[in-house]
């Protein structure tokens, strides 16, 4: 999962990211160290936009079952093309993304200050604390 030609059965020293494109999440089943893993999706709430990768309700599926076999997840949500679809996305998995990396400024470039504290106010009344 890390890449970089790591070995199987070689330690890693540090904290990794995983991030993954395809919404499959079979290959972790036996994974160790659970702990130190961390694994991201993209969404973007528009499948439209990623031609032939797997769709946003797959990427969510493969997120719940991730959670629920103790790995952290992330969520990046990005572009935030129409805000009401990126907060819906966010609304999907409330209760299994551990954390959340929204990308507010790479889709519309003119938001205003005051519809960005908005929208992040509106995740945060989710409850969620963790946001980027």
């Amino acid at each position: 999962m890390c890449g970089g030609g790591t070995e199987p059965g070689r330690t890693l020293q540090g904290t990794y990211q995983a991030f993954r494109l395809a919404g499959s999440s079979r290959r972790t089943k036996g994974l160790s160290h659970k702990d130190l893993v961390s694994v991201g999706f993209t969404l973007t709430g528009r499948d439209d936009l990623e031609p032939g990768a797997s769709t946003n309700l797959g990427r969510i599926r493969a997120m719940k079952e991730l959670h629920s076999a103790g790995i952290s997840t992330w969520a990046s949500i990005e572009p935030v093309i129409d805000p009401d679809l990126s907060f819906e996305m966010i609304r999907e998995m409330a209760g299994f993304c551990d954390h959340y990396k929204i990308g507010i400024l790479s889709g519309k470039k003119s938001y205003t200050p005051q519809q960005i504290r908005d929208f992040v106010a509106k995740v945060q009344s989710l409850g969620h604390t963790s946001i980027y």
